[in-house]
């Protein structure tokens, strides 16, 4: 009876023991989780949409937060050359010190696209190969040909040019039609 009693006093001893290590090694790490994370340490991520580049950078350089231009190949006419379009994380979202910012930069200027083979094509389906390019159609024209609605000429700011010339992309092209009368 007396052995099995000390066996017993001895398992709970080593239980309790074991329990306590166990608890404070949870405490432990979890403090220095904490510590290490910086947990409840954040910082409010800036608007900073629409600002210049160099605006933007003196910004995030004051928060102390890091940038990277993920993105620069989009080109808005209403926002100035070079100025940020996006930013991810989005403003007032909460962040830890020293985080990289990612920027998406407006273009220094309209991208160029190639003038596709437009005469002898239809309005019809010169319209669709127009749009697909990134342009527009701007004034038509009709003078005496054959070929009712058939591009005969294209114009780029009143002057006369040939597929493949590069032209700001969203540029009003105007078009030379046939009225389908000799």
């Amino acid at each position: 009876m007396q052995t099995v009693r000390r066996v017993i006093l001895f398992f709970v001893r080593h239980l309790f023991i074991a329990a306590s290590i166990i608890i404070v090694l949870f405490w432990g790490i979890n403090y220095s989780l904490k510590q290490y994370t910086r947990h409840n340490q954040f910082q409010i991520v800036p608007d900073l949409n629409g600002l210049l580049f160099k605006q933007a950078i003196k910004e995030l350089k004051s928060q102390e937060l890091r940038f990277q231009v993920i993105d620069s190949s989009q080109f808005f006419q209403e926002l100035p050359p070079y100025s940020v379009i996006d930013q991810i994380p989005k403003k007032n979202s909460k962040v830890k010190k020293n985080r990289l910012i990612y920027l998406t930069i407006n273009r220094s200027r309209q991208p160029l696209v190639a003038l596709p083979e437009l005469v002898q094509v239809t309005l019809r389906n010169a319209t669709s190969i127009i749009n697909a390019a990134g342009l527009e159609i701007g004034d038509t024209t009709y003078i005496d040909n054959i070929g009712q609605d058939m591009i005969l000429k294209v114009n780029y700011q009143d002057q006369e040019v040939s597929s493949g010339f590069r032209l700001p992309k969203g540029s009003a092209i105007d078009l030379v039609l046939g009225n389908g009368r000799q």
